[in-house]
């Protein structure tokens, strides 16, 4: 099942299920009675495991290529640490800033730990052929701008994130939305299928609809 080509097209949505399933249990078990915001919380997860899916995949077989790119294993430690963090938070919220600072650094941690362990391997064909592998976003682009920007946002999402930690006046649910969107910000290469990036797209967006309607 997992070297077929429909498990491949759809282990972002398991990912995600996992994800929403993960923030599901650390909610009912924190919290009693549970958190109204649960549900919408679980949603996010399970946007993020669909969105970052092509961030992951795209620095896997940027590692696995004949000629990975320079800071590749960098890039692919930003993109498993922040989703980490991500997931962290949602899973934990509401908190406080200090713990914003806490989970951040701790993703800092297990995306080096990533990094380090991770060992180029050859990928499965079925993976390879969701993704249009002859356009690199950022083939023009220096390797350092563009673990620089991937770092940039990251801490830029996150320092949105403990501003809106622990006030009231603010409400955080349309922020993690957008984060959310656009955790596939370090994605090299483009699904070739049309029906994937739609979906994608409608996840994507659905997380940033009800975000702000819970805003």
């Amino acid at each position: 099942m997992k070297s077929s080509k429909l498990w491949r097209q759809l282990d972002g949505v398991f990912c995600g299920a996992v994800y929403a399933g993960m923030i599901g249990l650390m909610g009912i078990g924190e919290n009693v009675p549970v958190a109204d915001d649960l549900l919408l919380r679980m949603f996010f997860g399970f946007a993020l495991g669909v969105c970052a899916k092509p961030a992951l995949d795209g620095t896997a077989i940027e590692q696995a290529s004949d000629a990975p790119p320079r800071f590749g294993k960098v890039q692919l430690g930003v993109v498993h640490g922040s989703n980490w963090a991500i997931l962290m938070i949602l899973a934990f919220w509401p908190i406080v800033p200090s713990k914003v600072v806490v989970w951040s650094l701790i993703g800092v941690f297990f995306g080096a730990i990533m990094a380090k362990m991770h060992k180029a391997e050859t990928i499965d064909p079925h993976s390879l052929e969701l993704y249009d592998l002859d356009k690199n976003f950022f083939a023009n682009y220096h390797p350092l701008w563009r673990v620089a920007l991937s770092i940039g946002t990251a801490v830029f999402y996150l320092g949105l994130i403990f501003l809106m930690a622990g006030n009231e006046g603010k409400s955080p649910y349309l922020v993690l939305g957008i984060i959310v969107a656009l955790s596939n910000k370090g994605a090299p290469y483009l699904f070739v299928s049309r029906w994937q990036s739609t979906f994608q797209f409608i996840v994507g967006s659905a997380a940033i609809l009800a975000g702000y309607l819970a805003t």
